[in-house]
């Protein structure tokens, strides 16, 4: 459950403090863990790497939806971050992306990243094997800056790009201590700053900037605040000194309503300081603070936080602050005690959204049922957020922005009728707020069924066999399970029990299905829960039988026996399709014809779900060579024996269409003559011959390279596929086929 801090101006500030009214903040609470790398424009969402058991993942935070994963199971980062959320840049295996709501992601070449995204979204910062400044509008780079050496080394390096998009500012990098810092107008001046000065952060119009500056007379870093009229000015440091010469790291820089700069970051102080609460790659510790007064010491974040309300719950070390909104009005940062964290200084109408509902659950109550508690899904809850029934405000619980619970009292349900549920995020400080939609609660006239827990919750697409447990209250014998809008048949345990086996067709499709419980007497429905079915990966174990003796006298059945094998399931023998009989999810009977068999060898089965579309590993099938006498060799052979050809190679390049290349080879003794090529499958799909290989004339020995294209949807890394083809030539009919594992 995220933790929320509502913090409301007690006293007067003092001079040089920023004019605040009221103060918000949350810590937002990923699934696992996460790292912030920049804020929206306007606060309201947030680019990030989430830390999951898979890998570090691209992902964005936003007021509304909360946590999502950009690219789940894969490595990356989001980096920069539009005004409103919407569009989002970074990298995801070693490749940059643009990622935009509700649209395909965008990649580029690898190796590549990208960072810096301006709030119109029009321009961010690509890297390749140099830096560039790119316009989405156009698609081309505004400003390149090569590189003079690998990778980041010896590079002009843009790292940020101010929110207007006309201002750039990066670093010089070298070795040793000959870095210099640079603003740069796009389109305009390149103004180097004095050396060792580096610079983090850039106001949202490109005025201002701040950073951290080495003195080599001192020998110790401090920050700075630099404008084309003042040039660089060093800022006071902290009171506490600081252990070792570890550079201060600026989050933040914006002119405050009053016409004033205004600096955030973090600074580092010694080990026992309370204050510290992020640590750096070498253990070195650090604590988040703020210049309301450029030319005073800064204040500890936290401190200034907490004085906006010496009596709200207290916050936890800040650690560091990783950015600001345009107006300086929201924070965002990571601590070690609490993760990542978001602070709004003023709470205005703009930075509350307005929620959401979507689901009720339980929508139906029975009447006199006494309290319980109701939970609301929707989006854009805040963590102060208050459920409203019948226009009462209820004791609630925030969960996430997608979910809250509240708690329904037993006057509420005492009569029968209905209740209009909204939810309201209230303005920091009261009066005032916004409103949701309005979803309605019916309240029964008697003991309306009620589900609480079922099990199992999901299964596999193709399991067979399932019995569901339906646990709640207020079952009759006359109760009927309810999956997906048809009735069970039901068995009743107890009032608080329900049991129904479901049918193998319900389950054999992947999605989520609705569950509820009908009571007849009353012609009423309890509350829904979702039943999910996932896709079933199918797999083979066994072949029974797994080899046959060649020319069988008749078509012959084969086993097959694994897992994951939905309705509709097709075997396939070498490519070809095998009329299939599904017996469960875990076995298949299905028919060979004995044409199959004519020659010996060793054939590939595997299996195909239609629904979900996955094909499943494949398994050797071998067709045993009788012991005859061989006939005599066909006319026009020539000397040295029969032609005999095997395909040695065979490649497959993936795409939309895919092609894929194989060689076929004259292994026998003698030479091939009037060689025709008949057809061509992978896994049973037909395929385009793309070029002619001269096949009419082959010589013992002699090899042909053949081209065919593919039309292969879902396609999937380590995939195996089964290339077959067909022919025939004055000697008579011959067939090639080979395994081909998608790269």
């Amino acid at each position: 459950m995220s933790r929320r801090i509502v913090l409301l101006l007690l006293c007067t500030l003092s001079s040089g403090f920023l004019p605040a009214h009221a103060q918000f903040f949350e810590y937002l609470r990923p699934p696992i863990a996460a790292r912030l790398n920049s804020l929206s424009g306007n606060g309201n969402a947030i680019a990030a790497v989430m830390v999951t058991s898979q890998a570090n993942e691209p992902a964005v935070w936003s007021i509304m939806d909360g946590w999502m994963r950009l690219f789940p199971g894969a490595w990356g980062s989001a980096n920069g971050v539009s005004l409103d959320g919407s569009v989002v840049v970074g990298f995801v295996n070693d490749s940059a992306f643009l990622w935009r709501t509700g649209q395909t992601p965008r990649l580029f070449a690898s190796p590549s990243k990208a960072w810096a995204l301006d709030d119109a979204a029009t321009r961010f910062i690509l890297w390749r094997d140099y830096a560039a400044l790119r316009d989405l509008a156009t698609d081309r780079d505004i400003k390149a800056w090569p590189s003079s050496g690998l990778g980041y080394l010896y590079t002009i390096m843009p790292q940020r790009v101010s929110r207007n998009g006309s201002t750039l500012i990066g670093e010089v990098t070298g070795t040793g201590r000959t870095e210099i810092g640079f603003v740069e107008r796009v389109g305009g001046a390149y103004i180097p700053l004095p050396r060792y000065a580096t610079p983090q952060a850039v106001s949202a119009d490109g005025s201002l900037v701040a950073g951290a500056s080495w003195d080599s007379v001192t020998s110790r870093w401090e920050a700075f605040l630099w404008s084309e009229s003042s040039g660089m000015v060093i800022l006071p440091r902290l009171p506490v000194q600081a252990q070792g010469r570890t550079m201060p790291l600026i989050g933040g820089v914006w002119l405050g309503a009053d016409g004033r700069p205004r600096v955030v970051g973090s600074w580092r102080v010694p080990f026992d300081d309370p204050e510290a609460g992020w640590y750096a790659s070498e253990g070195e510790p650090y604590a988040a603070v703020i210049w309301h007064d450029v030319s005073l010491p800064p204040q500890y974040l936290r401190h200034y936080l907490q004085s906006l309300a010496p009596a709200g719950d207290p916050i936890l070390p800040l650690g560091r602050v990783q950015d600001v909104s345009a107006d300086g009005n929201v924070m965002a940062g990571d601590s070690v005690p609490g993760g990542v964290w978001r602070a709004t200084l003023v709470t205005t109408p703009a930075s509350t959204p307005a929620p959401e509902l979507t689901n009720l659950s339980p929508s139906t109550v029975p009447a006199g049922s006494g309290s319980f508690t109701l939970v609301v899904e929707g989006r854009g809850f805040r963590p102060n957020a208050i459920v409203q029934w019948d226009g009462s405000a209820l004791p609630t619980t925030y969960i996430s922005p997608t979910s809250v619970q509240a708690d329904v009292p037993d006057w509420a349900v005492a009569s029968p009728g209905t209740a209009q549920v909204v939810v309201l995020n209230p303005y920091v400080p009261p009066p005032g707020g916004k409103y949701s939609n309005s979803l309605t609660v019916i309240i029964g006239t008697t003991q309306s069924p009620v589900i609480s827990r079922m099990s199992p919750s999901g299964v596999r697409a193709g399991s067979t066999g399932v019995n569901l447990r339906v646990q709640g209250s207020h079952f009759t014998s006359a109760s009927q399970i309810e999956f997906d809008g048809a009735l069970l048949t039901t068995t009743f345990v107890s009032p608080g029990e329900l049991r129904a086996d479901l049918p193998d067709e319900a389950i054999g499709t992947p999605g989520a299905y609705a569950v509820r419980v009908y009571e007849p007497s009353l012609n009423d429905y309890s509350n829904s829960l979702q039943f999910v079915v996932t896709v079933a990966i199918p797999a083979i174990t066994r072949l029974t039988p797994n080899s046959i003796l060649q020319n069988p006298s008749s078509n012959f059945t084969v086993q097959i026996t694994g897992s994951g094998f939905e309705n509709g399931v097709q075997a396939y023998f070498s490519g070809n399709p095998l009329p299939t009989v599904r017996l469960s999810s875990t076995e298949l009977r299905a028919s060979v014809s004995r044409s199959l068999a004519a020659n010996a060898g060793t054939y590939y089965v595997n299996v195909y779900n239609p629904g979900s579309g996955q094909w499943s590993n494949v398994i050797g099938f071998r067709v045993i060579a009788r012991r005859i006498t061989p006939p005599p060799p066909p006319p026009g052979t020539g000397p040295g024996g029969s032609p005999s050809l095997r395909m040695t190679d065979a490649y497959i390049a993936p795409n939309v269409v895919s092609q894929v290349f194989v060689t076929v080879k004259n292994e026998g003794g003698g030479e091939m003559t009037g060689g025709r090529l008949t057809s061509a499958t992978l896994n049973g799909l037909p395929a385009v011959l793309l070029s002619d290989p001269g096949l009419s004339q082959l010589a013992a020995g002699e090899s042909a390279q053949l081209i065919f294209q593919f039309i292969t949807p879902n396609l999937r890394s380590g995939q195996s596929l089964v290339i077959r083809v067909t022919g025939t030539s004055d000697q008579g009919a011959w067939s090639v086929s080979r395994v081909v594992t998608v790269p």
